[in-house]
């Protein structure tokens, strides 16, 4: 769209979202959550979310980032759904 801003969200490979994130930055600490994007998790186009974080990975479905999610949006951000630690899958 014109006049909005592109944010890097991460690469997909074969319907996988890979995101790096460090828990520093990106975690939502009122929720301990981390957020994706909505747009894209309700696009079809993913069915699983791999987070990269300094000490190994977590993992996703996106199915489980609907039904678990939080619906949220801050001024300036895009809309997405926060998912708290507790539902990823070390991997």
């Amino acid at each position: 769209m014109v006049g909005e801003e592109k944010h890097y969200i991460g690469e997909i490979h074969h319907e996988t979202l890979v995101v790096k994130r460090d828990r520093k930055k990106h975690l939502m600490k009122r929720w301990n959550a981390y957020g994706f994007n909505a747009e894209l998790v309700d696009s079809g186009e993913i069915e699983v979310i791999v987070v990269e974080e300094p000490g190994g990975q977590l993992l996703i479905t996106a199915e489980n980032v609907k039904t678990f999610g939080r619906i949220h949006q801050e001024e300036g951000w895009d809309k997405q759904y926060f998912v708290s630690l507790d539902q990823f899958t070390k991997v």
